[in-house]
């Protein structure tokens, strides 16, 4: 799946592209992956 390949190599400027695809039923990103790309988010954004 693209979305999990996204999150599998996370870099922000991807990072609208990964949201467009999680956004979608078909490419739904797995629980765990989702909390480790939020982690990662909140981690470069500081907040």
């Amino acid at each position: 799946k693209k979305a999990q390949a996204l999150a599998g190599e996370f870099c922000p400027e991807k990072l609208e592209e990964l949201l467009a695809c999680h956004a979608s039923t078909r490419e739904r990103l797995p629980l765990a992956a989702m909390d480790a790309l939020y982690g990662r988010i909140f981690e470069l954004t500081g907040v």
